[in-house]
């Protein structure tokens, strides 16, 4: 699929996301957006065996989905050459909390191939699920989603009200083509989110010697 399939993963999982109002942080909120933006920009391009490229998202898109930060990437490892597409976004629970892949995939035509179920890779909880395309020649997609607050991840049934008490969160979401024939094995996301997040927490964390109330929110495991 090329680049086709992370730029469409970025118009599904926006497009299911209904415009709830413009977002106006207020200035203190702004400056730790600011930081938490820095903090993901940071993450490496290049780590262990992965090699990532930039996907950009439109502005429209994040202020629809109320995303304060973000980061959008597509990581392929250096042996297999699959690939990994990441999008995390980092905002308020209610927002990053209102929708699913299992709306947002559904809603733009895909069928879902079984229910979710959740997953421990290396330490990060996370949902799972398989969805594929129409048609006589189908594109099937192994789905990774969670939330947390940069240092765990959790595969929540109600994010808005595990992650109530943070005034912000960050939402995960990790997808790769499954190969046509592909029979049960380890897909990209097993080797590839322990490895991103350890990336992540690392970045996030990068300042947790400060005193807690210079940490933007969500960060350091602040509320």
């Amino acid at each position: 699929m090329g680049r086709f399939w992370p730029v469409a993963a970025i118009a599904i999982v926006f497009g299911g996301i209904g415009l709830s109002g413009a977002l106006k942080p207020s200035r203190g909120e702004s400056a730790a957006a600011a930081d938490v933006q820095a903090r993901l920009d940071a993450v490496p391009l290049a780590f262990g065996d992965w090699a990532g490229t930039v996907n950009v998202v439109p502005p429209k898109h994040l202020q629809i989905a109320e995303a304060q930060a973000h980061l959008s990437r597509t990581y392929t490892h250096k042996t297999s050459r699959r690939a990994a597409s990441v999008m995390l976004l980092y905002g308020e629970p209610g927002p990053l909390g209102a929708h699913t892949p299992e709306t947002c995939y559904v809603g733009a035509g895909y069928r879902q191939l079984g229910a979710a179920a959740v997953r421990d890779l290396a330490g990060a909880e996370v949902w799972a699920a398989k969805f594929e395309t129409a048609g006589d020649a189908p594109v099937t997609l192994n789905v990774n989603w969670a939330w947390g607050t940069g240092g765990g991840w959790k595969a929540s049934d109600n994010p808005r009200f595990d992650f109530a008490g943070h005034a912000r969160i960050y939402k995960l979401y990790v997808s790769d083509v499954v190969p046509r024939g592909d029979g049960p094995g380890r897909a990209p996301a097993d080797d590839f989110v322990p490895a991103f997040l350890a990336e992540v927490r690392a970045r996030l964390a990068a300042d947790s010697s400060l005193p807690p109330s210079t940490l933007p929110p969500g960060v350091g495991g602040q509320k």
